[in-house]
């Protein structure tokens, strides 16, 4: 499927880590905030979305429509620690999702999933990262 749209729910967020956001999305175009269906873990100093089957379990994040679609998707790639060629064996796989726009509206965007067990992960209630941070 062809799609260049990115959600992003923790460190790659622009307020959530500012030096890591410009490093990998400065030349991205920021399309708006959104949700997908998913459960929040803090899983170390980032964090993981776990697939759900819930519709009420709501993660909170931005869209962004990549420019440079190969480059930057390849350079975010080995920043969550996924590689395409074996999707299922790094700590993320890839996939089409989704998202629901605030206004109600939805698209598809390529999120990244947490593929490790999360049992040792604390899950982040609302779904928002910027609620974990130090300080929020």
């Amino acid at each position: 499927m062809n799609c260049d749209l990115l959600f992003v729910y923790g460190t790659l967020r622009r307020n959530a880590r500012p030096d890591i956001h410009a490093r990998f999305l400065s030349g991205a175009e920021f399309m708006g905030e959104g949700t997908a269906t998913g459960r929040l873990y803090q899983i170390s100093w980032y964090p993981a979305v776990v697939s759900s089957g819930f519709p009420e379990h709501r993660v909170k994040g931005e869209i962004y429509r990549l420019t440079d679609f190969e480059e930057m998707i390849t350079a975010i790639d080995e920043f969550e620690d996924f590689d395409p060629q074996q999707p299922d064996r790094g700590e993320y796989t890839r996939r089409i999702e989704p998202i629901t726009r605030l206004d109600g509206s939805q698209l598809n965007a390529w999120l990244y999933l947490f593929l490790r067990d999360p049992s040792n992960a604390t899950l982040i209630p609302s779904g928002d990262f910027l609620d974990a941070l130090p300080g929020e």
